[in-house]
Parts: structure tokens; C-alpha cells; sequence
């Protein structure tokens, strides 16, 4: 923080974040990819594989899966503080062509 490389790759980002919100639209988050910290630029980060455990719900733990965490570590990391629910499930999908060469 408070390095020119650090800043300009906070610009760097926030350019990028705006390029996919115009190419896939509200999708993203509405927050800002950068922000200040006392003073300083600051990079926001965040992740789908978790929910905070704020006490106040009672949210069930669904497993990771060995193709997401094949060792824990994930599990781990997340100790109390933290729980991976059914919301946080990523569907991934890929586009494919049959024999006929019609787009499935």
C-alpha cells in the first residue's frame, strides 16, 4: 500500500472489473473492485466458497467435494468463522456440439 505499482494495479483492476460488467452486465457484484484505506489504495477481494458464520443464521454446511478440495485445506481455512452452503455451490458449464454439428 502507498507504492506506485500496487496503485496502478488497483486502477489496472477496477479497468478490468468494468470491462466484464459491460460485456456480461449485472451478473458481477455491484461493488467497486478498489477503494481507500487510511489513506491508501486497496484492493477488495472476495470469493463464492464461503459465508460468514455471523451467528445470527443458522446456516447448514454443505462438503466441497473432493474436485474442489481434494485435501481439506479449504475446510480448514474456514474453521467457525466461516460455512460453504448450498448458495455457494459454482455450476460450471460447457458448451458442446453433437455429431450433427448442433450446439448443445
Amino acid at each position: 500500500m502507498g507504492n506506485v505499482a500496487f496503485d496502478n494495479a488497483a486502477i489496472n483492476l477496477a479497468q478490468i472489473h468494468a470491462i466484464f460488467k459491460r460485456t456480461i452486465g449485472n451478473q458481477l457484484e455491484e461493488d467497486a473492485v478498489h477503494s481507500d484505506f487510511k489513506g491508501y489504495k486497496a484492493i477488495n477481494t472476495s470469493n463464492r466458497y464461503f459465508t460468514p458464520r455471523d451467528g445470527k443464521r443458522d446456516l447448514e454446511s454443505v462438503s466441497l467435494g473432493n474436485d474442489v478440495d481434494p485435501h481439506g485445506f479449504l475446510f480448514k481455512a474456514a474453521g467457525n468463522a466461516y460455512v460453504h452452503t448450498e448458495d455457494n455451490k459454482v455450476y460450471y458449464y460447457q458448451k458442446g456440439v453433437n455429431k450433427g454439428g448442433e450446439t448443445l
